[in-house]
């Protein structure tokens, strides 16, 4: 008899992880086996559109994409998980055509109502042609076609590239840093949750919906270049 209960209680586990197994599945994040493996709400979850890149264009730890321009200059933006978290921009300042920028450098303020966060450079190099104000803005859903930001000159655009997350590699860590975003709001918005609904205001514009404190720990997190990330 305990024998038969035994076996009844496996089964159950197994059947409920199953079950969590095929949620996870039908919304894009199943994830590997770990500890941080938990479900998360549907306002938490980034779009597979997120982790969907076009064929060469690299990553930066701190989202933003680079892609090999015919004149030799890299191209860059912020990537579509930036898109997805931060939601659309009100307003976005770029760095001007001659600036010098390095790894880690402020190439472009993206602001939602009194929030911002800084998109950071990849590489080092000189800016040599950059979109501004209103045609920013307006691009700014097309992320990696006219959404791009910059286009920097490099000594050495392959070097440059090297250290940027590219094919596999990238969308591995795509998935793991929708996964850590999804948390990061769900710790952000505990006590709440009324305004999290489908469709509603953290959804549309969850930058804006961070208080300024938590709006500073995502940039830190998500969107400062961070080696080994």
């Amino acid at each position: 008899m305990v024998a038969l209960i035994v076996l009844l209680f496996f089964a159950l586990m197994l059947s409920i992880d199953w079950a969590l197994r095929a949620y996870r599945r039908r919304r894009g994040i199943d994830w590997e086996p770990g500890p941080r493996r938990v479900p998360l709400p549907d306002w938490a979850l980034l779009p597979r559109a997120a982790w969907d890149v076009p064929v060469g264009v690299f990553h930066s730890t701190g989202h933003a994409w680079a892609q090999l321009q015919p004149s030799g200059t890299l191209r860059i933006g912020a990537d579509a998980f930036l898109h997805e978290a931060v939601g659309p921009a009100d307003k976005i300042k770029v760095r001007p055509e001659g600036t010098s920028v390095w790894p880690g450098a402020p190439i472009a303020q993206l602001s939602q109502n009194d929030r911002t966060i800084w998109l950071r450079s990849p590489v080092a190099g000189v800016i040599r042609n950059a979109q501004h104000g209103r045609d920013a803005v307006a691009h700014w859903s097309d992320a990696y076609g006219k959404g791009w930001l910059v286009e920097v000159e490099t000594e050495d655009p392959a070097d440059a590239l090297r250290s940027m997350h590219m094919g596999k590699r990238m969308r591995e860590w795509l998935r793991a840093e929708a996964l850590r975003f999804g948390q990061f709001l769900v710790q952000s918005h505990s006590g709440s949750m009324a305004t999290l609904q489908d469709g509603g205001y953290p959804v549309k514009k969850r930058l804006a919906a961070l208080t300024a404190e938590r709006a500073h720990e995502m940039q830190r997190r998500f969107f400062d270049v961070t080696e080994g990330r």
